[in-house]
């Protein structure tokens, strides 16, 4: 973080500040923001060393399409949502067919209108042209694109175990009758996610869901941000993205140590958020910013101190929120590659974020990895190597 955006960030708390002092009235529930500490970052030394790994993507539909956050890729083929709530098929580089989980009758593609517009993140491919898709707002479906039919799974109005899944997220799926999705917060919404990450309470889950029977189960809760998730090759657990603990957690799900929790892996080198399988068995992580030795982060300098947290959420219009705080972060991008060891074994660099940045998935296809991005005007396809 340079100078002039730490000068930005202490304006911004001062002025929080002499505003919330003023008006009171806006205060925060008692226990709404809480304290929090993560390890001293790691040097981006071995497996961390910085490379120019990502320094030489190709991009498909530049400035035509807006945050393709979560992919499958079948050859030539992509498959994706962008946050207009569109969900496409591309073929060869160019939109081939396009979708919609909801009916919609006004302009789509800024965070004021996702709410109904629908916000598509996680999809995996459930058999053929069927997918299963998390929309951030409406809920679980099975979508179609052959046909183009769509049959909501689970109506995100409706709650889970007594409570809302305010934040649908990613998913995967363990047979073709059940799967696991992330709800990041019982709390807040995407279009609110800076004051998920200011609060910090930790309301995130993993639920179970039964297609045949129409049930959900809440598997693990109290997960800080839950966001991406990959069931490992033991088919008995996965793991999920904590990404204001910058840590995968591990669940198991069935076997001999089913209902067991342990951590795969910390102190990662970046906010984590989904994650898929490699080509050759290992753990592909997108991280949405860094997290270095030496590099000043506003978000951990911010961690012990839940006032001054309590204060920006109180005070701050969601604009700032949303839309200058990040900016704050390094432009720095990072994916890493992990062992189902939980050991990092490479990462790929853009050290000036000129190529990608804010990274939320890679897909491996064999011969090539696809980028994706929550906020990015495009998809990124590098060659491995």
């Amino acid at each position: 973080m340079g100078l002039g955006n730490k000068l930005f960030l202490l304006s911004v708390i001062v002025l929080a500040v002499s505003f919330y002092s003023i008006h009171q009235s806006k205060r925060l529930a008692e226990g709404s923001v809480v304290a929090y500490t993560l390890p001293s970052p790691p040097s981006l030394t071995g497996p961390l060393s910085i490379n120019k790994g990502l320094s030489e993507v190709e991009y498909i539909l530049k400035d035509e399409i807006k945050g393709p956050e979560s992919m499958v890729v079948d050859g030539d083929t992509i498959y994706t949502g962008t946050h207009d709530g569109r969900l496409l098929k591309i073929v060869g580089g160019k939109i081939e067919k396009e979708m919609r989980l909801v009916k919609v009758d006004r302009k789509c593609g800024d965070y004021e209108n996702e709410i109904d517009c629908g916000r598509p993140l996680g999809m995996r491919r459930l058999k053929g042209e069927e997918f299963i898709v998390v929309d951030a707002y409406k809920g679980v479906f099975i979508v179609d694109f052959n046909s183009g039919s769509k049959k909501q799974l689970i109506d995100g109005r409706m709650p889970i175990e007594n409570d809302l899944a305010a934040f649908f997220n990613d998913i995967d799926i363990i047979n073709d009758d059940e799967f696991l999705f992330t709800d990041s917060s019982t709390v807040y919404g995407r279009k609110d996610f800076m004051k998920e990450i200011l609060a910090a309470k930790g309301t995130g889950r993993v639920i179970h869901h039964t297609i045949s029977t129409g049930k959900s189960k809440v598997l693990l809760k109290g997960l800080h941000f839950a966001n991406g998730i990959q069931i490992l090759p033991d088919r008995q657990s996965f793991v999920v993205s904590e990404l204001t603990r910058a840590k995968l957690t591990r669940y198991y799900f069935a076997g001999p140590k089913a209902s067991q929790t342990e951590t795969f892996i910390d102190n990662l080198p970046g906010l984590p958020d989904n994650i898929r399988l490699s080509s050759n068995g290992t753990l592909w992580v997108g991280l949405a910013s860094l997290r270095m030795a030496g590099k000043h982060n506003a978000l951990e300098a911010m961690a012990e101190y839940p006032k001054i947290r309590e204060i920006l959420l109180a005070t701050l219009p969601d604009l700032i929120l949303r839309d200058v705080f990040p900016h704050l972060a390094d432009k720095h991008a990072i994916v890493v590659q992990i062992d189902l060891n939980g050991k990092i074994v490479s990462s790929l660099h853009d050290v000036n974020g000129e190529k990608v940045r804010e990274v939320s998935q890679i897909t491996d296809s064999g011969d090539y990895l696809y980028l994706g991005s929550f906020k990015a005007p495009y998809i990124a396809k590098l060659k491995k190597f």
